[in-house]
């Protein structure tokens, strides 16, 4: 994500520090109205990290797609995506609501994957991993069970005041850190986990001139964005003892 840069209705919705982090579930297209993308280097417009890209999601405003709407729904790996959103107002005074949860257990890789998750099956039976090619057994950590849980939400809300927008916005997500690396040199259990949420809040203004031929537009905005503290590796790196990671930016 630190390769693009992602907004929504004009408003970053991604680290603004260049922190990776997921753009994934905890981005949802609920209420959404078109997305609009640009590929290749945008620096002079959109900033000194806009090498890649810009994605702009742009949702309906809360007179349009109005009424309360509801989604839910469950699948395998008890995987669940639920999300709701309200929207109402008219074209001069409107509130528009969306929120968005989502959980899945993920699959077991050893069951699709036999020959490359192989190391997993004989972790399980002897506790043994490898420590840059050197296998260990560490007693006092035990055999930890199979665990790589995704959690994630959001929760958006936009109030338009003629031609004022106030308007807030929060993505949250927990995956597993040690998808992706090789089972002999990483543990895949729950406290391996990569945690962060992100949070904006923003007023705009449109002014637009008798002849409308200057248009002004005015944007202030407050960015959080938080690596938990509960942020955890369990890899060769750390020995397989719990190795926390935690960052905290904010900007303006």
């Amino acid at each position: 994500s630190e390769k693009f840069i992602i907004l929504r209705n004009g408003i970053r919705i991604n680290s603004s520090t260049g922190t990776a982090h997921t753009i994934g579930e905890s981005y949802s297209l609920e209420n959404v109205k078109q997305v609009e993308i640009i590929l290749g280097p945008a620096s002079a417009l959109y900033g000194a990290d806009a090498f890649t890209g810009i994605v702009n999601i742009i949702t309906n405003e809360g007179y349009q797609n109005k009424g309360f709407h509801l989604n839910s729904s469950y699948g395998l790996y008890n995987t669940s995506i639920n999300s709701l959103n309200y929207n109402t107002g008219n074209k001069k005074i409107s509130f528009s609501l969306t929120g968005k949860y989502y959980h899945s257990d993920e699959a077991f890789f050893p069951d699709f994957y036999p020959e490359d998750y192989a190391w997993y099956n004989h972790y399980a039976e002897t506790g043994e991993m490898q420590i840059f090619g050197v296998g260990v057994v560490k007693p006092e950590i035990g055999i930890k069970p199979w665990g790589i849980p995704t959690n994630a939400y959001s929760v958006t809300a936009d109030l338009f005041i003629n031609k004022f927008r106030l308007g807030y916005s929060r993505y949250y997500e927990n995956h597993n850190n040690s998808v992706g690396s090789f089972p002999e040199t990483n543990i895949y259990c729950k406290e391996s986990s990569y945690i962060n949420h992100l949070q904006n809040i923003y007023v705009t203004h449109k002014h637009i001139s008798v002849n409308e031929k200057l248009i002004l537009n005015t944007t202030i905005s407050a960015q959080e964005f938080e690596t938990h503290p509960e942020t955890s590796y369990i890899n060769q790196y750390s020995a397989f003892y719990n190795a926390y990671k935690y960052e905290r930016n904010r900007t303006a």
